[in-house]
């Protein structure tokens, strides 16, 4: 499917952003009260949002029309890794290769092809391809400011 790709803009898309995001990680935690957790994530997510670059894939019809996103932080320097926070698609979307899309156009902002690594297992595309991606898990890297070299 043919999708645009345009920025993140917090005015119009940080409800669905969150919402996505905090739905997809409130299915795996058990035992911590879900408003404690909506709460502590929240902020994972918006200092995440804050030091990333997002993107989000949209219909090129109708450029309201949002089909997903990536957050992650390009890779800087020839050494670093590029780490992905999120990867989302809408799920009528899922079988249409936008997220794949959108990985590749995130990843064409860093320097080069550095390695890939995601902060999270429940990144569903990340998920899926990483036998054959060689994807790393790295949650550290989610609360870790400042990113280290691969």
């Amino acid at each position: 499917m043919h999708i645009a790709i345009r920025e993140y803009d917090p005015e119009t898309d940080k409800g669905m952003v969150y919402k996505y995001w905090l739905r997809s990680h409130g299915f795996y935690v058990r035992g911590l009260p879900r408003r404690k957790f909506y709460e502590v994530q929240h902020a994972v997510i918006e200092r995440l949002l804050e030091r990333s670059t997002t993107l989000m894939a949209i219909s090129p019809d109708d450029h309201d029309a949002i089909l997903g996103f990536v957050v992650g932080e390009p890779a800087r320097y020839p050494d670093d890794w590029h780490v992905f926070h999120y990867v989302f698609v809408k799920e009528p979307f899922r079988e249409l290769r936008i997220a794949e899309q959108l990985v590749n156009a995130h990843r064409a902002l860093g320097t080069g092809w550095a390695p890939m690594v995601a902060t999270a297992s429940t990144l569903d595309w990340v998920r899926a391809r990483l036998s054959r991606s060689g994807v790393e898990i790295r949650p550290e890297l989610a609360h870790n400011e400042e990113k280290k070299t691969a």
